[in-house]
């Protein structure tokens, strides 16, 4: 079965940050991602010695945990689509970076999904590259509706 991140989470280039999912289980999902040297964000981070932002490294993670947890909740339901709610992030219990991405390299990301919590998810995820660990992340996505219903966004601010 092939995955595409688009059909998944709401992301869109040049914000979507999973090019490809290699494998998907109950608990675990493995992605990758290419950060190519094309991307405006190398022109100022930083122009002589340009490195990936270690805020997008964990976007990457976490839109890959979204992909997981979109995917599960259309399995139990599959009347569900996933325009009916988005995993956003709510907490980062812990970031640890190890190694430097640098133009034109490819991450390979593995998130365990751990413990739910009503709404919320856990997970704990690392990053690699050139076959070193580039970063560790311990992470809660909740998931809310898409509705205008103000009490969605009020329930992650608790």
């Amino acid at each position: 079965m092939s995955i595409h991140p688009q059909d998944w989470i709401p992301h869109r280039p040049p914000f979507l940050f999973v090019d490809e999912v290699l494998s998907l289980e109950e608990r675990s999902i493995v992605a990758r991602k290419t950060f190519e040297a094309a991307m405006e964000i190398y022109r100022g981070h930083y122009p002589e010695h340009p490195v990936t932002p270690g805020a997008l490294l964990c976007e990457a993670m976490f839109q890959t945990a979204g992909i997981l947890v979109s995917y599960d909740n259309h399995k139990k339901n599959p009347s569900s689509v996933p325009s009916q709610g988005m995993p956003v992030l709510s907490r980062i219990e812990e970031a640890r970076f190890h190694t430097p991405v640098f133009p034109d390299e490819t991450v390979e990301m593995r998130i365990t999904w751990e413990e739910t919590m009503g709404h919320f998810f856990c997970f704990r995820g690392l990053m690699s590259c050139r076959g070193k660990r580039v970063l560790s992340l311990r992470f809660i996505l909740a998931h809310v509706a898409l509705e205008e219903d103000s009490s969605s966004a009020e329930e992650v601010d608790r």
